[in-house]
């Protein structure tokens, strides 16, 4: 995973924290998990500290369930997915842009699956997200 915004291990990150690491794009983390409550039901979340490489980094969970990470950066954020075999077949199989599944066919192979991330800098991407958060929660 790349590095946060949070990276003091001594300093355990809050809600005021993390809007203002995201300032302007706090709006599509909120539009994220709107979309994942609408469709899903309620996310929880989980600050977890990784090591120095990593710092602090958000885990999004749907009833136990690892969704993705979200690792906060300085004005934005990025979304890390982990998708397992299954949700990687039905990933090849959607209408997902070829770009996208080239991405994920170059990913590195894990014990729990492929990673791949996305910079939430404007809403260019918010229908990527949507789109794994539905193949990750309705294949599996």
């Amino acid at each position: 995973m790349s590095a946060s915004y949070f990276n003091n291990k001594a300093q355990f990150p809050d809600d005021f924290m993390l809007a203002a690491a995201l300032g302007t794009t706090l709006v599509l983390f909120e539009n994220i998990r709107n979309y994942i409550s609408k469709n899903y039901g309620d996310t929880t979340t989980e600050w977890k500290f990784y090591g120095a490489k990593s710092g602090w980094v958000l885990k999004m969970l749907l009833k136990k369930k690892n969704l993705f990470f979200v690792i906060p950066c300085n004005g934005y954020f990025r979304v890390a997915f982990t998708l397992g075999e299954k949700s990687l077949e039905a990933l090849s199989a959607s209408d997902l842009p070829d770009y996208i599944k080239d991405q994920w066919k170059k990913a590195t192979n894990h014990t729990e699956g492929r990673t791949v991330q996305f910079d939430m800098r404007d809403d260019d991407h918010i229908h990527l997200v949507t789109r794994h958060i539905s193949i990750k929660l309705e294949k599996v």
